[in-house]
């Protein structure tokens, strides 16, 4: 997803599920569905999303599967991209290398960010895990992986709080720059 035609400023989370895809064009019926899931649960009528599989391995690696939705449509952010709502995932136990997060824009369809997330839009967010979690099927799970154990974990909760987050680097980059002296 992104709101300019930069591709630096794209946003980007990395999602991961465990199955071996038969055929190419099962992985990107998949990506599909991942992205059809991010524009209708969460962002209603998105800019455009992309979604590119890759197989387990050393990077880099090209995705051996990619599906994009509303190709070429730059939306309008209606405030600062640095602020997110995280739909937090684990698996068992809230520990780390059992846990995730993904990174939800603060503005889903277009509607303003008040002091706090409204029940409303944590609904959304829990809904799109709810779908993160169907998807595929009974044959793919949803979940984390730990590159310090080397094990993938399906995810069995997931929550959102109540508190919008800050992440820098989903920040513009500056593109110009107004200046001038001090009378002083």
């Amino acid at each position: 997803m992104y709101d300019t035609a930069f591709p630096r400023d794209r946003l980007v989370n990395v999602l991961s599920f465990d199955r071996p895809l038969a055929l190419p064009a099962d992985g990107a019926a998949i990506a599909g569905d991942i992205a059809t899931l991010f524009d209708v649960e969460w962002y209603t009528a998105a800019p455009e999303i992309t979604v590119k599989l890759y197989a387990e391995g050393p990077a880099p690696q090209p995705p051996f599967a990619e599906a994009t939705i509303n190709a070429g449509v730059i939306g309008a952010a209606n405030g600062p991209r640095e602020v997110a709502l995280v739909l937090s995932h684990y698996s068992e136990f809230n520990r780390p290398r059992m846990r995730g997060r993904v990174f939800l824009a603060a503005f889903p369809g277009g509607a303003a960010a008040g002091p706090r997330p409204t029940s409303f839009v944590q609904g959304k967010a829990l809904a799109l895990g709810q779908g993160l979690s169907d998807i595929g099927g009974a044959d793919i799970d949803w979940g984390v992986w730990s590159p310090t154990d080397q094990a993938f974990r399906a995810a069995t909760n997931i929550y959102v709080d109540d508190e919008w987050d800050t992440i820098r680097s989903r920040g513009l980059r500056p593109t110009s720059r107004a200046a001038q002296t001090t009378s002083g």
